[in-house]
């Protein structure tokens, strides 16, 4: 994860000399980066003879950037527009004996638009508390591929979605923190919500002998409905292009 406790400690040991005064009519563009991770983990599973166990091996790794451009109504109120592009890859790999028997990767592109409103707490000042909500809809694409192995067959399989649809809510609390006169360091953690559309064509080839020969090709179609909650950690920078 972004270390923000890194970031939160060098807004802080920063000089002090910023000092922000908001005014009406303050345009603001920025950009943030929101849910920056990279995850590896190892799953042991066990059971009782003669059923063996085995280890499943996950990896993530997203990130979603959002360029933004906002608009002071008041002296403490701004709201504004923003781009959303994102990206995910996971990667699972179930390994027994020292062989993998199962994969899996899916890699998922979203890009949208979405509007927000932030209200600042105070309208002048070097560190800023803030709240914000933020309303996002748009579209994207999913990929994914993999292979299984069983005691009489192989599969292997790959799989595509396009004109995914979702549309998401997120409220958030944060700072800003000036590290100029123009200039300030965004901080913010909340809650998201996201449900999203998708419909998946997967094309599967089974080998039955395992002879390397493919013996059945299936075909699948499913439409899919997810809805998400989650916790959503932030971290962005502001530009302040006119104050009093």
């Amino acid at each position: 994860m972004i270390s923000f406790r890194f970031l939160f400690l060098l807004a802080i040991a920063l000089p002090m000399g910023a000092f922000c005064q908001f005014s009406k009519g303050t345009w603001v563009p920025g950009i943030n980066a929101a849910g920056l991770f990279f995850d590896a983990g190892t799953t042991t599973y066990t059971a009782p003879p003669p059923t063996e166990g085995y280890e499943s091996k996950t990896n993530s790794l997203g990130f979603q950037l959002t360029p933004s451009l906002g608009y002071f109504v008041s002296s403490k109120t701004m709201i504004g527009a923003r781009l959303i592009a994102g990206y995910q890859y996971d990667k699972y790999l179930d390994v027994s004996n020292n062989t993998t028997f199962r994969k899996k990767e899916d890699r998922v592109g979203r890009y949208g638009l979405g509007i927000f409103a932030r209200h600042y707490f105070a309208e002048s000042g070097t560190f800023l508390p803030y709240g914000q909500l933020n309303l996002d809809a748009g579209t994207g694409n999913t990929k994914t591929e993999g292979f299984n192995y069983t005691s009489v067959y192989r599969e292997s399989y790959e799989g595509k979605s396009s004109g995914n649809f979702f549309s998401g809510l997120g409220l958030q609390i944060g700072v800003t923190r000036m590290l100029s006169d123009h200039v300030g360091l965004d901080i913010s953690a909340g809650y998201s919500f996201t449900s999203e559309k998708t419909k998946t064509v997967t094309d599967t080839y089974r080998d039955v002998d395992m002879n390397g020969t493919i013996d059945e090709q299936l075909n699948s179609n499913i439409t899919a409905n997810t809805k998400k909650h989650g916790f959503l950690l932030s971290v962005g920078l502001s530009v302040f292009l006119s104050r009093d």
